[in-house]
C-alpha cells in the first residue's frame, strides 16, 4: 500500500491547482467537513465525472491512522459501487496546506498491539 500512496502523491503534484471545487457534496462520512478525515466531492457541469477525494487530518498532517484508513477505504468502496455517478477520474488531494500525507501515524502505531 505504501507504493500506492507514493504514486498518488506523484499524480497529485501533476494536477493543476486551478480545478474548481464546488459545494455539491453528495455524501460524507461524518456530520460536517471538520469531523471527517476523508471526504468525497463530485464535480458537476463541465467537470462531471471528476471526483475529489480530500484528505483532512491537519493535526497529524494526514498520517495514516485507523480512522483515516477506514474512511479512505470506505470512500474507495463507495466510488467503486456508486451506480449513480459515472466517475472517470478520482483525484486524491489534501486539505492540509503543508503536507499531502506523512505516512503511518507512528504515535497511534506505538499504542497498537503487534497483531494490529
Amino acid at each position: 500500500k505504501s507504493h500506492f500512496f507514493i504514486m498518488l502523491g506523484k499524480l497529485c503534484r501533476c494536477v493543476p491547482h486551478s480545478i474548481p471545487i464546488t459545494n455539491n457534496y453528495t455524501r460524507f462520512f461524518a456530520t460536517s467537513f471538520a469531523d471527517k478525515e476523508v471526504s468525497i466531492n463530485r464535480l458537476s457541469g463541465d467537470d462531471e465525472g471528476i471526483v475529489l477525494l480530500t484528505m483532512n487530518r491537519p493535526k497529524a498532517y494526514n498520517a495514516l491512522g485507523k480512522t483515516f484508513v477506514s474512511e479512505f477505504l470506505s470512500a474507495i468502496d463507495e466510488l467503486q459501487s456508486d451506480a449513480l455517478t459515472k466517475s472517470r477520474v478520482v483525484i486524491v488531494n489534501s486539505a492540509v496546506e503543508k503536507a499531502f500525507c506523512t505516512g503511518a501515524d507512528l504515535k497511534e502505531r506505538k499504542s497498537m498491539k503487534s497483531t494490529e
